[in-house]
């Protein structure tokens, strides 16, 4: 099977059914970021239920509440660290 890796704006990017996402969004640590990085969370979530359908998708996340905003129930929640934040590895199976 191949990989493909892509740093882009994930509106742009085109998703065959069966891929398996991975997205690294900013995480929002500072306060001023908040607002900014909910709104970001809410699109990542209508574009993975507008236009990834048949696809799986894991978001790295560093705020729990954020996850909230994509939208969609995960399926898995696999709690991790990553440079000293606590954070978590969320799927998402999207029909």
């Amino acid at each position: 099977e191949a990989v493909q890796v892509t740093r882009a704006d994930f509106r742009d990017v085109a998703v065959p059914a069966g891929a398996v996402i991975v997205v690294n969004p900013p995480y929002g640590v500072r306060l001023q970021e908040r607002a900014r990085v909910g709104a970001l969370y809410k699109d990542l979530g209508d574009h993975l239920k507008r236009r990834c359908r048949g696809a799986e998708a894991w978001v790295l996340c560093g705020d729990v509440e954020l996850v909230k905003r994509i939208g969609l129930h995960p399926k898995r929640r696999i709690p991790l660290w990553n440079g000293g934040l606590e954070c978590r590895l969320v799927q998402f199976e999207l029909y």
